[in-house]
């Protein structure tokens, strides 16, 4: 004898309704190719704002630095390739999304992360242009605040 599963308070039809709903939104490709590429080049500029921001909250501190601008921007530069590869390790540029984008959102954070921890790894062994520390961890917080903000915007 087969036992009937029981769905709860949910008919047959909001049943069937949210099922499509879930399928269509984890399964319906956004002209991928296009759409992969878009995200990676905000993400790369994304990550030279970030630096841009960072190093002039750190100027109008009244601090001085011994490089310019365009020195660190190439810096911000090869930081925002070492975030593009751990993106895409972190499968970041999927043509598939979550329901209310929990995962992306889970991975570009564990990605931020990871990217910083690398960052901040090279820069302690190999001690690019005398870097200030600070200057950089300013320009990280800046960038997992405008990150989020480009997803949700990249989402919508």
């Amino acid at each position: 004898m087969r036992r009937k599963k029981r769905w709860g308070v949910l008919s047959k039809t909001s049943r069937s309704v949210l099922f499509t709903a879930s399928y269509l939104c984890e399964s319906l490709p956004v002209n991928s190719k296009l759409f992969a590429l878009t995200q990676r080049a905000v993400d790369f500029f994304t990550v030279l704002s970030s630096f841009a921001l960072g190093f002039g909250f750190y100027l109008r501190g009244g601090r001085s630095v011994p490089y310019d601008f365009f020195q660190f921007l190439s810096l911000g530069a090869l930081t925002g390739v070492l975030f593009l590869v751990v993106f895409h390790s972190l499968r970041l540029y999927e043509s598939k999304t979550s329901l209310l984008h929990v995962v992306e959102t889970r991975r570009l954070l564990i990605g931020w992360a990871l990217g910083s921890l690398i960052l901040f790894s090279l820069i302690f062994f190999f001690r690019f242009l005398d870097l200030s520390r600070l200057m950089v961890a300013t320009a990280l917080g800046i960038l997992l605040f405008l990150l989020i903000l480009e997803r949700a915007l990249l989402y919508q």
